[in-house]
């Protein structure tokens, strides 16, 4: 037993989950009493009621109750937490508070400044590195520096993969209430509203490995269809931990698990995504700001005001543009497929910066993550880690065609053009004016006509790109002709 008793603070930011949490564990073995709390900035207040915003509260309460049932419950400061804190492990006389540490670029300025304060007043503040399996230095080149190239860093990251398996921490001993934390708000009479929390995502990710994983690599692709696991906001707020879902897709694929063609290796690759952009992001900071790639510093993005709000709103006149936009703000999540046609159009199609793309889909996402949602954007925009990706431009009329053949995921978002024959059904505007009075369609009038000519900003786009990477200021600054403002 360690020798001082003092209570120890567990801010559960990112740990919404009881099983397999080291923040936990660690805490448990600190002192005394362990106080596990959030502050109402970290997912309960804000302004809106969107669905990412309904799951947060849903996994937050799911928490408490599980902390309920070992004796203990989940402690809400208020929303400053370089105040909040502070004033709590003063008031407990804590020495010290763990948290599970953050790539965050943003959070990690405020938790600097949050160390600081708490040293004055005789508090460490101790950071669990679990939200990925190699976090920190762990994964570095022969050079020590970090990867920027991702199939090398797919590989050195596979190469230790067993490592990064080991037991599940136990479950913690039941936790104490503290008494002198009675006047803090807790989440007692709140129903959720929406599905969220450990004993769902849990649940999810058993049908997934059941159901899912040997033909996710057939499926994952297919917007119209219930090709993936569903997971990522779980992730996101670290209501199941990487670990466990690694651990089941391996312990349930029929197929080689990390280096073959199957499910299995598809979906261990997206896991690997997502801990090389927390990578880059946490060894380079800057890009949570700026561009990753200094040649894209001074890229002249358009405002377009008009096209955004088009584009944000789902009527740019390309279906799966607008089904995926219009998802986006019914449900807070969008297929990752329909995530890159979207981001793609904003970036090649409008000549939009990534960083407005970007800032609405870490506002709405249920899975916003900060490095994940950096580091596609980035990707996509062309600015990134990759060494020559400004080529890449989704065509949206090709893409819906080959992943959403016959028109089910945009008929489910877009329902003004459900009557559109499947041949049309991602340019409704090709249909002869006898077809669409046959089918009671009317072009510019039930739906949009196409806010850009593709061909021709596909065009722009390569020219400004070619500039900006040879060094010269880029092109044309005015707006593209064929946007209608």
């Amino acid at each position: 037993m360690p020798d001082d008793c003092s209570p120890v603070l567990a801010w559960m930011r990112g740990s919404l989950r009881v099983q397999d949490n080291p923040l936990l564990a660690q805490a448990a073995q600190a002192g005394g009493d362990v106080v596990p709390f959030l502050c109402m900035s970290d997912g309960w207040s804000g302004t809106g009621d969107t669905p990412g915003r309904r799951m947060l509260r849903a996994s937050i309460t799911a928490l408490d109750e599980s902390l309920r049932s070992g004796g203990s419950a989940l402690f809400m400061l208020g929303d400053d937490p370089l105040r909040e804190i502070p004033r709590a492990a003063s008031s407990l006389g804590a020495k010290k508070l763990f948290v599970t540490r953050s790539a965050d670029a943003f959070l990690r300025r405020s938790d600097s400044r949050l160390a600081r304060a708490l040293s004055d007043i005789g508090c460490a503040i101790c950071e669990i590195d679990d939200r990925a399996l190699f976090g920190g230095d762990v994964v570095r080149t022969s050079s020590g520096s970090h990867y920027s190239v991702f199939t090398h860093y797919r590989n050195a990251w596979l190469s230790r993969i067993q490592e990064a398996l080991p037991p599940a921490p136990p479950l913690i001993s039941p936790l104490a209430r503290m008494p002198s934390l009675r006047r803090c708000a807790t989440l007692e009479g709140y129903r959720p509203s929406a599905g969220g929390g450990e004993p769902l995502a849990l649940s999810m990710l058993d049908e997934f490995t059941r159901t899912g994983i040997d033909v996710y690599h057939l499926k994952r692709d297919t917007p119209g269809a219930d090709g993936t696991s569903r997971l990522s906001p779980h992730l996101a707020s670290g209501a199941i931990s990487v670990r466990t879902v690694l651990s089941a897709v391996r312990r349930e694929s029929t197929a080689p698990a990390a280096r073959g063609s199957g499910g299995a290796a598809a979906f261990i690759g997206e896991l690997i995504w997502r801990e090389f952009f927390r990578h880059v992001m946490e060894h380079c900071p800057r890009v949570a700001e700026e561009p990753y790639r200094e040649e894209f510093s001074a890229f002249p993005w358009r405002r377009g005001e008009k096209a955004f709000a088009s584009w944000c709103q789902g009527t740019t006149g390309y279906p799966i543009v607008d089904a995926g936009m219009r998802q986006l703000s019914a449900e807070g999540w969008m297929h990752n497929r329909v995530r890159m046609i979207v981001a793609s159009f904003l970036t090649k199609d409008m000549h939009i910066d990534p960083r407005r793309g970007e800032a609405l889909f870490f506002e709405r996402l249920a899975d916003a993550d900060r490095a994940s949602n950096n580091g596609n954007w980035q990707w996509v925009a062309g600015t990134g880690t990759d060494a020559a990706p400004y080529f890449r431009i989704f065509n949206p009329v090709l893409q819906g065609k080959k992943f959403d053949p016959l028109g089910t995921y945009v008929r489910a978002y877009v329902p003004e053009i459900a009557r559109v024959p499947d041949a049309y059904i991602h340019a409704p505007w090709e249909m002869s004016p006898a077809l669409q009075k046959e089918c009671s369609f009317r072009p510019g009038k039930d739906y949009p006509r196409p806010i850009v000519n593709h061909a021709e900003e596909r065009e722009h786009a390569l020219r400004m790109f070619r500039a900006a990477r040879a060094g010269r200021a880029a092109g044309r600054k005015s707006t593209p002709a064929s946007v209608r403002e």
